[in-house]
């Protein structure tokens, strides 16, 4: 990976554009998605080149899986023999990187040269194993058992038996980490993988924390002449997940500490970073979302509701007296702007299927997304709210948000599709199943009205109370 390449040179090797078998990269004056992601390979590839290290984070739907593949099969392309490892949440991300490696080469490598692409069906050359314990990918790398190596990130929690977890948890962690990068290195002559690609590199951004993660990473990642790898690459849309610091942290795994001292988060991403906004495809062109998204600032409106500024003025006090939260530590903000206000289980659901969404998000997603430090108490006063009121406490985020997605007449026919229809951006996974439960919450509230009326019952008769009751009791209890 020593000599630099041109996003021209790459198009000759590879075709971004699935759909056009003629297709070549035609200068940077070239705007389709195939350009960007082409360019995006050179310039990685040259990054590693120069730098060891590069963080692509470019935005959602850009393609940072593919023009990873990409930068994977130059290097086998170049060196067929080469190691690369590839560590990715969960299992099932693993999974999709085979099958994103198999589709890569199959529809998008041009020539069938027996190094990346056979000629027979123009299938996979290079062998894919499968690793889920660090002992394991260990022992697949004595054996020259693959070229692609997966692993979850997960694994790095796992170094410890349960029998064996006592107070020096950490230290055990750290010393099954730095004897499974050893043996990875020995048996590559100590050279290590000739590269690590990271799939969401933010899983690495508490550098300072003490889990067993963030130490086990430290040794295994290694420094200086004892690094796990030759090259890092480093996936991730969100570099500064919660605080520009984030991108310090990322990097402080596979750079020394020289080289990110008394340095800018913003410096760090010019030297090593690329960043680039996803583009949608038009009739005639390709287009920003600030061109085809209309954004709206929506206010929490407290207006003839007393209760719930009541219960945001109660939230805020808890913070200082309970969380000593200040104006330096923002960060206790997180749960409730996140959505983890909602008492009960989510949607109602059996624990079954709640566990297993919580699976597809990932092994770890759940300390990351579900544990903020204030996470108990709003879920403490939330139940308090809705054993009181029946429903959940309005929110700065998505009080009005469900107001505008709920139908001003939900039984008038004929109706388009389009006027109920709304399609709503959010960020992290939590939002969703919020949004999912405050819209479902809303639907039913008009549903309900529609059946009692229909029974001839007002709001205020007491068999409508009475069962108001019981659901906001059986909400609370998690039913």
């Amino acid at each position: 990976m020593g000599r630099l390449v041109a996003a021209e040179k790459v198009s000759d090797w590879i075709n971004f554009d699935r759909d056009n078998v003629d297709w070549h990269y035609e200068g940077k004056e070239s705007t389709s998605m195939a350009s960007r992601q082409v360019e995006g390979v050179a310039y990685l590839w040259n990054l590693l080149s120069t730098h060891n290290v590069a963080l692509q984070a470019d935005e959602v739907g850009m393609g940072k899986t593919f023009q990873a593949l990409g930068v994977a099969a130059l290097l086998w392309k170049m060196k067929p023999d080469a190691k690369v490892l590839v560590m990715a949440p969960n299992r099932d991300i693993c999974a999709h990187w085979e099958r994103e490696l198999n589709a890569f080469v199959h529809f998008h490598f041009r020539e069938a040269d027996h190094c990346i692409k056979n000629s027979v069906d123009g299938g996979l050359v290079p062998v894919v194993q499968k690793c889920w314990r660090l002992d394991d990918l260990a022992a697949a790398v004595e054996s020259n058992a693959g070229h692609l190596y997966l692993t979850t990130i997960y694994s790095l929690s796992g170094l410890v038996p349960q029998e064996e977890k006592d107070n020096n948890i950490i230290a055990k962690a750290r010393a099954n980490a730095k004897k499974n990068r050893n043996r990875i290195r020995h048996a590559l002559d100590e050279d290590g993988f000739d590269l690590v690609i990271i799939d969401e590199a933010h899983y690495f951004r508490n550098k300072n924390g003490k889990s067993q993660r963030v130490n086990a990473a430290e040794e295994f990642f290694g420094s200086g002449a004892t690094r796990l790898a030759d090259k890092s690459l480093l996936l991730t849309a969100t570099p500064s997940h919660t605080h520009l610091n984030d991108i310090n942290n990322i990097l402080s795994y596979f750079l020394e500490v020289e080289e990110l001292e008394k340095k800018a988060p913003e410096v760090l991403m010019q030297s090593y970073g690329l960043r680039r906004f996803r583009r949608m495809k038009g009739i005639d062109r390709y287009h920003s979302k600030r061109e085809y998204r209309n954004e709206k600032a929506i206010p929490c409106d407290f207006s003839e509701r007393p209760e719930s500024e009541m219960f945001f003025a109660l939230y805020q006090k808890k913070l200082v007296t309970e969380l000593k939260f200040t104006r330096d530590n923002k960060s206790l903000l997180y749960g409730f702007l996140e959505g983890f206000e909602s008492p009960g289980r989510r949607l109602g659901q059996s624990d079954n299927l709640v566990n297993e969404q919580e699976d597809d998000i990932g092994e770890e997603n759940q300390k990351d997304f579900s544990k903020a430090r204030d996470t108990k108490m709003l879920t403490r006063l939330s139940e308090q709210y809705f054993t009181s009121y029946g429903r959940s406490p309005d929110h700065p985020k998505y009080g009005q948000l469900v107001d505008m997605c709920l139908p001003n007449n939900l039984f008038i026919a004929p109706r388009d599709l389009h006027e109920d229809k709304h399609l709503v951006f959010v960020r992290r996974i939590p939002s969703v199943r919020e949004l999912t439960q405050r819209i479902n919450e809303a639907y039913d509230a008009i549903l309900a009205v529609k059946i009692y009326r229909a029974w001839g019952l007002e709001d205020n008769d007491s068999v409508v109370k009475k069962w108001r009751a019981t659901s906001a009791e059986n909400h609370g209890n998690g039913a």
